[in-house]
């Protein structure tokens, strides 16, 4: 839907950067085509960059994810931003398809996500 998103992670165990990195990179592979993830390439070496550089996640830390239209991507720690501002709009779509996408791995969380009763 058209507007200003976020996602709003909270770990609830420890995870390691480069962890978190290869899953990411990982999920957005399978909900991106091949041409998708060649327009995206740069920006996902920024965000794995970013991943490094912050160092391992901690339990309770949170990560969010906010989109503007037109204005791109931000990934923040507790507060603080990861690298730079992804500017294409394509980077949120392809990360909202890890999570609600038609091949989301967990489907018992994506509809949890969109609201549907079990």
């Amino acid at each position: 839907s058209p507007g200003i998103v976020r996602i709003k992670i909270v770990m609830i165990k420890a995870v390691e950067s480069e962890l978190m990195s290869r899953r990411f990179l990982a999920d957005i592979r399978t909900s991106t085509t091949k041409e998708e993830r060649v327009q995206l390439l740069s920006q996902m070496l920024a965000l794995g960059q970013g991943f490094a550089a912050l160092g391992d996640w901690k339990v309770g830390d949170i990560m969010t994810i906010d989109w503007a239209p037109g204005k791109g991507t931000k990934f923040s720690s507790n507060g603080k931003q990861i690298g730079e501002t992804l500017k294409d709009d394509l980077t949120m779509q392809a990360l909202m398809r890890i999570w609600v996408g038609d091949n989301s791995n967990d489907q018992k969380l994506k509809r949890q996500l969109l609201g549907e009763r079990e």
